[in-house]
């Protein structure tokens, strides 16, 4: 899939509304000033995902680890149309999107547990489920030799390419 047509597909299945709910952007709601998680709240509270730029989403590449589960589902489209369209800007934070969404081993803690992850996954609808998959496909093709050791065409293999359409 050209770039883009994979941005105007992850444009028109993520909407921008429901946006989460302001005191649920991070797990911990009670954060203190000066954290990381008080940044990252910070940072997206207010904010449309199509409002996110790559700044935003280079200095905080791994909020998703931070977000709750509706507030990662919804921020999501952002970090994969930066990446997608702002690669070299946003910098590491492509390699922690391939990273939260990799399904987790059963055991194996890597940030999110299997059960978050699919707690965060199983609200996602087919559309969306799909073109996440393009993603992972896209990020392959065009610059899986930037990730030698965590390579999104495994993370595909191993749980999206079944939506994939």
């Amino acid at each position: 899939m050209k770039q883009d047509d994979l941005v105007e597909l992850i444009s028109k299945v993520f909407p921008s509304e429901p946006y989460p709910d302001e005191s649920s952007i991070v797990t911990n709601r009670e954060t203190v000033e000066g954290t990381e998680e008080y940044e990252i709240a910070q940072a997206f509270r207010g904010k449309s995902w199509k409002g996110i730029d790559s700044d935003t989403v280079r200095y905080h590449s791994v909020a998703l680890a931070f977000f709750t589960p509706e507030a990662s589902r919804y921020f999501l489209p952002a970090y994969m149309t930066l990446c997608i369209t702002n690669y070299e800007e946003v910098d590491h934070a492509t390699t922690a999107l391939i990273g939260a969404l990799k399904l987790p081993e059963e055991d194996k803690i890597t940030g999110l547990t299997r059960s978050r992850f699919l707690e965060i996954t199983n609200e996602f609808t087919d559309e969306q489920k799909n073109a996440i998959a393009h993603f992972l496909e896209y990020i392959s093709e065009v610059h899986g030799q930037d990730f030698p050791a965590h390579k999104p065409s495994i993370v595909l293999d191993l749980y999206w390419k079944r939506f994939k359409k």
